[in-house]
């Protein structure tokens, strides 16, 4: 059984056909969601035009019958299981083909994860009630929820990942007959999903900002979580929101420079800026560090040096050492709460390495 969350059946699991379900059923977990591309569609269209937020084919289910024997096991269990249908855009044929999944899977699932109006308005028409909101739809005030559950009927709403506890406390008092859904694990994208037109199954040719940021290790000092709801009329305010950008190969050149020219006050003044940049950005750069570090062998180099020693720890120890107390206090803040469901968005992935390789510092949830 789970050890790390008390109220287990709150946990909202992303599965795919490569998911080890009958271990997660066992450890008691109940609540999963799934994204579905049928064989035809792949055939003609692929994975990167996706109708549920999801690019690569280890993340989809792609055959009818094993999604119906996984959605089995899972009722067998009491489990819940949704289908995910939340493109960013669709066009006329990606509605026709969603329309098709909603036919074929309606009365085998519990419900439906949309981010389009038009989508909705169809499982309206068709008189259809589990429905779940993706954070797509971009619930950043009250307003917003209030406006889809006063003209239709929604089982759930999923909230951005970019909002505050205090935020989430205040929609669930406000609709305590409402489901919210939050992301426990946030992922580490500092942009709004809700107004992203990242198309990330073509960020192989080129990139899309978010991926080349990642792939080339661009560290970007992250705004508050609380950010659009701010008005950034003082220095203060503005300072919060600059990117930081450290160009280690400039810095790396200047040493190199300041070495040969035996300019030891430039060295130092070099190594000092270094300094008080976060361990954690300069842990990127470690291997680049690392040798020029060496080779300068000076106090302030082997200062560096000793912060950026990397330090062989398992996922397990690293998690509960620096991670279990955070999502713990998270859990804590909103346990008072019988509306509120935390996802977890493992499709396609290790959930239990998921778990182990959460880091606080990259969530967006901060008091």
């Amino acid at each position: 059984m789970n050890t790390y969350y008390k109220n287990i059946d709150k946990l909202v699991i992303g599965i795919s056909q490569q998911s080890f379900v009958e271990d997660l059923l066992r450890e008691g977990y109940k609540n999963f969601f799934f994204g579905f591309l049928p064989q035809e569609y792949l055939e003609k269209y692929g994975t990167q035009i996706s109708l549920n937020r999801r690019y690569y084919l280890q993340e989809q289910f792609t055959d009818y019958e094993t999604a119906l024997k996984i959605i089995e096991k899972i009722h067998k269990k009491d489990g819940k299981i949704h289908l995910t249908l939340n493109p960013i855009q669709i066009n006329k044929t990606m509605f026709e083909h969603i329309k098709t999944l909603i036919q074929s899977f309606k009365d085998q699932i519990d419900g439906f994860i949309i981010s389009n109006i038009s989508v909705l308005e169809y499982l309206n028409s068709i008189g259809y009630r589990n429905i779940i909101l993706s954070n797509l739809f971009g619930f950043y005030s009250i307003e917003a929820v209030k406006f889809f559950t006063d003209r239709f009927s929604i089982q759930r709403v999923v909230l951005p990942r970019d909002i505050k506890l205090s935020f989430i406390k205040e929609v669930a008092k406000t609709f305590p007959d409402l489901e919210i859904e939050v992301f426990l694990y946030g992922d580490n994208c500092m942009f709004s999903e809700a107004f992203c037109f990242a198309e990330h199954g073509f960020s192989h040719q080129p990139a899309p900002l978010c991926s080349y940021s990642l792939n080339n290790a661009v560290p970007i000092k992250k705004p508050q979580p609380d950010f659009k709801f701010r008005i950034l009329n003082n220095e203060e305010d503005l300072q919060n929101f600059k990117t930081e950008y450290l160009d280690i190969d400039s810095l790396l050149e200047r040493l190199y420079i300041a070495y040969n020219n035996g300019d030891n006050d430039k060295l130092k003044n070099i190594l000092n800026k270094i300094k008080k940049y976060d361990t954690e950005y300069l842990s990127k750069y470690y291997h680049k560090l690392k040798f020029a570090l060496n080779f300068l062998n000076n106090k302030e180099a082997k200062e560096i040096l000793s912060k950026l020693e990397p330090k062989e720890e398992d996922s397990y120890t690293q998690f509960h050492k620096l991670n279990l107390s955070a999502i713990e206090k998270i859990i804590n803040e909103l346990k008072d709460f019988p509306n509120i469901f935390f996802k977890i968005p493992a499709r396609g992935r290790n959930f239990k390495l998921k778990i182990a390789d959460y880091n606080y510092k990259e969530s967006q949830y901060k008091l």
